[in-house]
């Protein structure tokens, strides 16, 4: 379980990062990318980095002022770049990465991504503590929080469904208000901006103002499956949890259950959820 959600956290970092560097139009991945990451994700460093007051904007428009300013002091004048649109995989993006950012991602992620956000103060360049001089958030206060920092258990909503059902569950940082993610994942014409599973027909079953929303499909040979957005607040975002339960016959529940099949099923819901989270980036 240890591996596994190391290679979750990896990835979910390594994804949001590659996500930034195309959205912005860059010509690879760097320091300020991997920060904006680490806000997006919703890790121990999004809840220091929140708690200092820093929200994905304020970094966004923080780096892109270091830059300028660093550009200028050349004296070279470059056109701005519009915003590109959202990738529909950037896993699959040949996106190239610069040294210093490479080296970062060699960081420890067994514990949390805290040694992340380590390595990027600690980068010889100096930028992400420009970044931070730019947003007036003090290093020190931020080093002194990692340092304190105690992981508080969250509530991820319900996912037992009852006798006779396989749950998976998966949970995610959405970087925006949960009234916000409520209106994306609850209205039925919007299901395309995030669905992975476009070709099949979802119903709703239960609805929970704010809070929850379950949707149903019958599948080949009338196999019920459900798909469960439970939303709660988290800072200045929202925790999400997708729990995907389907109605499994009794000679079938060993095989599907099996920690192959449970990995496969949890991907597909991190793929709804990255999805969800890029669309209200």
């Amino acid at each position: 379980m240890k591996f596994a959600e190391t290679f979750h956290r990896s990835q979910a970092i390594s994804t949001a990062a590659k996500e930034e560097c195309v959205l912005h139009g860059h010509p690879q991945i760097d320091l300020e990318h991997l920060f904006f990451a680490l806000l997006i994700v919703g890790g121990a460093s999004s809840r220091i980095l929140r708690d200092a007051g820093i929200t994905l904007s304020a970094a966004r428009a923080a780096a892109a002022a270091v830059h300028a300013d660093q550009v200028g002091s050349l004296g070279v004048i470059f056109p701005a770049v519009p915003p590109q649109a959202h990738p529909s995989d950037p896993a699959m993006l040949e996106t190239r990465w610069s040294e210093r950012a490479l080296e970062v991602m060699s960081s420890d992620f067994s514990l949390d991504d805290r040694m992340v956000l380590e390595a990027l103060l600690d980068d010889s360049s100096g930028q992400i503590g420009r970044v931070l001089a730019r947003l007036q958030a003090s290093e020190s206060e931020i080093r002194e929080a990692m340092s304190a920092y105690v992981e508080v258990a969250r509530v991820t909503g319900d996912t037992a469904t009852g006798p006779g059902w396989q749950d998976v569950a998966y949970s995610h940082h959405v970087p925006a208000e949960r009234s916000a993610v409520w209106l994306l994942v609850s209205d039925p014409a919007r299901r395309l901006e995030w669905d992975t599973e476009q070709e099949t027909t979802w119903t709703v079953t239960r609805r929970v103002t704010n809070e929850v929303i379950e949707w149903k499909r019958v599948e080949a040979g009338a196999m019920t499956v459900r798909l469960r957005v439970h939303i709660t607040a988290d800072g200045a975002g929202s925790q999400l949890t997708l729990t995907r339960a389907r109605a499994v016959p009794s000679d079938l529940r060993r095989r599907l259950l099996n920690p192959l099949h449970t990995f496969f099923i949890r991907q597909g819901l991190r793929a709804r959820a990255r999805k969800i989270s890029l669309s209200l980036r």
